[in-house]
């Protein structure tokens, strides 16, 4: 497995800060299907039987990125823009309680809003362990 994601709503998010995170199991996940990277961009497509999302952020540049999902769920896709990404390293996974994403060699912490009319704002958990590395594409080149 390429390796796995989660999200959730900002608001849940700071409600479980200072206590025990109670996220599901790994396995239960996102799994990432495929997972580019080119240059300092990852390029991450992951699903489960609820879910497909797509996301691209740059850790070198916080900002960079937008993210979609479309649900198996008679619900309209869902998108918006990267708003923070931060690398996790160890301490951060243990005080989150997600020990289990340490044996990922690529772990982050990214926060998004969406381009709805809420502007409604996700914490996702991202755990790469393989990627396919493709070089930076020149800045003029349309992607």
């Amino acid at each position: 497995m390429p390796g796995v994601v989660f999200y959730q709503s900002a608001s849940e998010f700071v409600t479980s800060i200072g206590r025990e995170t109670n996220l599901p199991p790994i396995r239960e996940w996102l799994q990432i299907t495929d997972c580019i990277h080119r240059g300092s961009l990852f390029s991450v497509a992951a699903h489960n039987a609820a879910v497909r999302a797509s996301l691209r952020f740059d850790p070198t540049n916080p900002t960079k990125g937008d993210y979609e999902m479309t649900f198996s769920a008679h619900r309209h896709p869902e998108n918006g823009t990267i708003r923070m990404v931060k690398e996790m390293d160890e301490d951060d996974c243990l005080l989150r309680s997600l020990g289990s994403l340490l044996r990922f060699p690529h772990r982050y912490h990214v926060s998004t809003l969406a381009n709805d009319r809420q502007r409604t704002k996700l914490v996702w958990f991202v755990a790469i362990d393989q990627f396919k590395e493709f070089p930076a594409e020149a800045e003029n080149e349309v992607a």
